[in-house]
């Protein structure tokens, strides 16, 4: 509910069962609509929709997917070609919302109906079907699936590029794809490309406010804090800051974003209380923005917990991690990748305060998770085996140590590919685990690789 003084407040879900909600066309109870007149289920829609939108205002998640689905059910019992676009926007709605639960599987489910009815109504060369693709990227993304992501974008461009328009988002989403595969010359190249078709749009001069170029800048930024260039990520994450406020002010979602991304290089940098300042930023805007009980405020409790573990501030860190569990439990189901990544985050604070067997509960509970949520190939699942394998090294368990690693390797190797440092991360662990056993032969064959792959990496410094 809206609260008096204008912030968001979350509440528990109306709806008891959550995992009752049908996630397929066709499940569930049919709605007896026999009795009504077209002008009685156009109204009964509206009821659905609207009641839909009030509970994503407040992030009553299930709530809106419950009105989207039985306002999907009523407009299915109208003529096609008269309801056919009221159908698109439910069947993008629930697509949206069960990416944001994490169900990535019923996401894709919704958006390919979604793309359906848009070739069907626009015409298989429109931008609506374009945005169909992204969307689909976008969960393909998220699942890690760079492969299928990337044709998704792809196709979108293509349509774009027809249509000489909107191709800046097209380049922005290809580039941040090579990001998460650590191909970054090329996801530059991609972003680039992003930056100077809007600047023709836009104008090429500092005093264009734009927030599509404010991502660019923001994405730019990111990837330069990969690459340890920290100063020239901290000069487009800057620009990104300066446009985001003229365009916002200070009180807004995505500036609260630029301080957690200018946060991330001072991170890097070892600089933990230059980072403390800028997420408590972050959290301050937040909590203006939202109420306590907020998945973004969640991010914030998160993100300073990651700087407590840093400074050795365990106990702080543990309550921080907890308050943020917390609320994200509140809001998502209990396999959420957000809710994965804070069990991740639990298990290195146990892990450094020398709780092994928590850190371990902690770690196996998240890679359950992310098995569960992403399948074995994932990113997440392999930096879940790493650091099942940092535990296990610490209690002297070699040979489990190894076979984590190893697994966390295969998965990188699959992923990424040899020249990758989460490749080079898992040859350096192994060669730790060598190290222990006394073979130091094989140890220093595998520290050599990895500090192979990062010199071609990074370079020589």
């Amino acid at each position: 509910m809206l609260t008096s003084n204008g912030k968001i407040c979350g509440q528990k879900m109306l709806i008891e069962d959550q995992d009752n909600i049908q996630e397929e066309e066709g499940e569930g109870e049919a709605i007896s609509t026999s009795i009504y007149s077209q002008e009685d289920l156009l109204m009964l829609i509206s009821h659905y929709d609207v009641q839909a939108y009030r509970d994503l205002e407040v992030c009553k998640y299930y709530s809106a997917l419950e009105n989207f689905k039985q306002g999907l059910e009523v407009k299915k019992k109208l003529p096609k070609d008269t309801i056919m676009n009221e159908m698109i926007k439910s069947y993008f709605q629930m697509g949206i919302l069960f990416s944001t639960l994490g169900r990535y599987n019923n996401a894709i489910f919704h958006h390919e109906e979604c793309l359906k009815l848009k070739i069907e109504f626009f015409g298989s060369d429109s931008l609506e079907v374009a945005s169909s693709y992204d969307e689909l990227g976008e969960i393909y993304e998220k699942k890690a699936d760079f492969k299928t992501a990337l044709g998704s974008y792809k196709m979108a461009l293509n349509i774009r590029l027809s249509k000489e328009q909107d191709m800046g988002a097209s380049y922005s989403k290809i580039g941040h794809i090579y990001y998460l595969k650590g191909k970054y010359g090329a996801s530059q190249k991609e972003y680039n490309k992003a930056l100077e078709y809007f600047q023709k749009i836009y104008g090429n001069n500092e005093d264009v406010n734009n927030p599509e170029v404010a991502q660019i800048f923001h994405k730019l930024g990111l990837l330069h804090t990969k690459l340890a260039n920290f100063q020239e990520a901290f000069n487009n994450l800057e620009k990104a800051h300066k446009i985001r406020l003229a365009l916002f002010g200070e009180n807004h979602k995505e500036v609260a974003e630029s301080y957690d991304g200018s946060a991330g290089v001072y991170f890097f940098q070892g600089k933990y209380e230059d980072a403390l300042k800028l997420n408590q930023k972050a959290l301050d805007i937040r909590l203006e923005l939202f109420t306590e009980d907020h998945p973004d405020v969640a991010r914030s409790y998160h993100n300073i917990a990651l700087v407590m573990n840093k400074e050795a501030k365990y106990d702080k860190a543990i309550e921080l991690g907890e308050k943020s569990l917390a609320i994200q439990s509140h809001y998502f189901d209990s396999d959420h990748p957000d809710i994965a990544v804070n069990l991740n985050l639990m298990g290195m604070v146990f892990e450094r305060k020398g709780k092994y067997e928590k850190a371990l509960e902690y770690n196996m509970k998240g890679l359950q998770m992310r098995q569960k949520l992403f399948g074995e190939v994932h990113p997440d699942c392999a930096k879940s085996y790493n650091n099942i394998g940092n535990v296990q090294l610490l209690q002297k368990e070699y040979e489990e140590a190894y076979k984590n690693y190893k697994k966390s390797q295969k998965i990188n190797l699959k992923i990424f590919g040899e020249k990758h440092p989460m490749t080079a991360l898992a040859y350096g662990n192994i060669g730790l685990v060598y190290q222990q056993q006394g073979k130091y032969e094989e140890a220093l064959s595998n520290l050599e690789i990895s500090k192979q792959i990062q010199m071609d990496f990074f370079g020589e410094e």
